[in-house]
């Protein structure tokens, strides 16, 4: 199945469709509604691709080129074609398009959804290049840090399975610009250790990611987030509004699941737990924010920090990362340690440094924080 197939259910996309199928992802995320029928504006999406000029005359046609193609969609072992748009209305001299979804073809899109949030599709929506936008792509939803595809397998993957038979060349034309896109616009670095097996022809490429700190931002769908936030409150009986967990993630995702998991550990003795976390997040000091990593990555700094909690004497950066990397062993995370400490090691390094000022101005040797 090529990749269009896998993920927009129709065959030889453009860049300009591609970006068109997420931009409607984007916009069915922020207005789903049971009837399954939308509105959406052109110009909006003209402005998020970046465009001088507004282009919605040539984006529009597009679009209505595309609503009425068939998407093929999946459902366990059944496979059927469905219209994009069951309907759509798109009045002359205007922007505008009013469209219908069929149930199916609208959780194709959701799916979408899921595996960018809006800041990413804010930047697939500026690449250059289709292939940027497909590798990113496999790299949020199946390819992990560590993985090695064979070349065969990735040209597949990538849509492109009969192009580029040489791997010089499917490196320089596919590979090599698009990891260059993504490192440069989406703070991702992609370090590509080539595998050869009986000779010097390039079989496999192990893919080696991580994130710069800057970006981290765009590890963590919200919506996904979101969703394992509320269900961790609902264990301790928190009826979590999006208008409460707005109110606590103020204080960033690490601040927020130490703090469930403080009220989780002493749950027994807590009467009432939501006034309970909101003062503990308004009073408790966790340091540095930081967003973007899973939750049990959360715990584990944590910990991590913790042991440097009663500390007063300076430790050298580089002493701190190997006992990370260490700490991460020990804990069964040896393989994410070196992504985490990419997208960590601000953090840990200023509270580090904090819990040495608070430590040395101390006036009571029994003072405890």
């Amino acid at each position: 199945m090529t990749f269009e197939m896998h993920y927009f259910g129709m065959d030889n996309l453009t860049l300009t469709e591609t970006k068109i199928l997420l931009w409607l992802a984007d916009t069915i995320r922020e207005n789903l509604t049971p009837s399954h029928r939308y509105e959406a504006d052109i110009t909006k999406l003209s402005e998020r691709m970046g465009h001088q000029n507004v282009k919605y005359t040539e984006l529009k046609t597009s679009v209505i080129r595309l609503a009425s193609s068939e998407t093929e969609i999946q459902a366990g072992s059944l496979v059927f074609t469905r219209r994009l748009f069951e309907k759509i209305d798109a009045p002359s001299g205007t922007a505008m398009l009013y469209f219908t979804l069929h149930p199916t073809v609208e959780v194709l899109f959701l799916r979408i959804a899921r595996m960018f949030n809006s800041d990413e599709i804010d930047l697939l929506l500026k690449t250059r290049s289709i292939f940027t936008i497909k590798l990113y792509s496999l790299i949020r939803d199946r390819i992990w840090s560590g993985d090695v595809i064979p070349i065969d397998e990735l040209r597949a993957m990538l849509g492109i399975a009969d192009r580029y038979p040489r791997y010089a060349n499917f490196k320089a034309r596919i590979l090599t610009p698009a990891t260059e896109e993504l490192r440069s616009h989406f703070g991702l670095t992609i370090n590509l250790v080539e595998h050869k097996h009986g000779g010097d022809r390039v079989t496999e490429v192990q893919f080696n990611l991580a994130r710069y700190a800057s970006h981290v931002h765009l590890d963590v769908n919200r919506d996904q987030f979101y969703e394992e936030a509320k269900y961790q409150a609902e264990q301790l009986g928190i009826n979590m509004t999006p208008a409460l967990y707005d109110k606590w993630i103020q204080k960033g995702e690490y601040a927020f699941i130490v703090a469930l998991d403080y009220v989780r550990s002493r749950i027994e003795t807590i009467r009432l737990p939501v006034p309970y976390l909101t003062k503990l997040l308004d009073t408790e000091d966790y340091g540095q924010p930081l967003n973007g990593l899973q939750t049990d990555e959360y715990l584990l700094l944590r910990d991590f920090l913790d042991r440097f909690r009663e500390t007063v004497s300076l430790t050298p950066l580089f002493v701190i990362e190997k006992e990370f990397h260490r700490f991460c062993a020990e804990a069964g995370l040896a393989e994410r340690a070196g992504s985490l400490w990419v997208k960590a090691s601000d953090k840990i390094n200023k509270d580090i440094n904090a819990f040495i000022s608070m430590n040395r101005k101390k006036k009571h040797p029994r003072h405890t924080t």
